[in-house]
């Protein structure tokens, strides 16, 4: 059996940098001290015999405590590096079309989507006497024909009765955002995306009001 290990995240990465980063940053603390013992030897004993050994003993103490500065510098660098490119790649996955089915059925939030009237079967495909969820509510005449790119919100279902007879199902569906409620024209989505920001400075108007 073949066995495949799972790649760390970019977080458990920069997560590890971090870590060993804090680690090399300890020695390197603890190295300059060293340092500075090593050159009270070497400073105390320039008229001996020893102060070749000592000369040496002092710069291999300077290389450690440069190589793990330089080790955990360049560790902090890697997490920001990675940092950076996750951001850069989840604002990219975010600006790309996503299928419909995962998009946020919440009825604060409106989002971008891409709709295409005619995508829809019409009838259910697992049952041919049934509607689809979007041609029960189009039936009715309001819906978005064509397709394009439109801004929408999603309504829950419900329940409607005929002049106090019985009930009946509405599905819910994604329906026109018009003046910032929900509107009557049932939309069939293929793809979404979030709203982008605001403006900054229409934004900060907005914070200012």
């Amino acid at each position: 059996m073949i066995v495949v290990e799972k790649l760390p995240t970019a977080d458990e990465r920069c997560a590890v940098l971090l870590a060993c980063a804090d680690l090399y940053d300890e020695i390197a603390t603890f190295m300059d001290g060293v340092t500075k013992r090593t050159f009270a030897d070497y400073d105390s004993k320039r008229d001996t015999p020893d102060i070749d050994a000592l000369m040496m003993k002092h710069r291999r103490a300077l290389d450690v405590r440069n190589d793990y500065t330089s080790a955990a510098r360049e560790n902090r660098e890697d997490a920001a590096l990675y940092a950076t490119l996750q951001a850069q790649c989840e604002r990219q996955r975010v600006a790309e079309w996503q299928p419909i089915e995962s998009a946020p059925k919440s009825e604060n939030a409106p989002i971008l989507v891409w709709f295409d009237h005619h995508a829809d079967p019409y009838h259910d495909p697992n049952s041919p006497t049934r509607l689809t969820d979007y041609a029960a509510v189009a039936e009715g005449g309001d819906f978005l024909g064509g397709k394009g790119v439109a801004m929408v919100i999603w309504r829950d279902g419900y329940h409607e009765s005929d002049d106090g007879q019985a009930e009946y199902w509405i599905p819910g569906g994604w329906f026109l955002w018009v003046n910032w409620e929900a509107g009557d024209q049932v939309v069939n989505a293929t793809h979404w995306m979030p709203l982008p920001a605001a403006p900054a400075s229409l934004d900060q108007e907005g914070q200012d009001a």
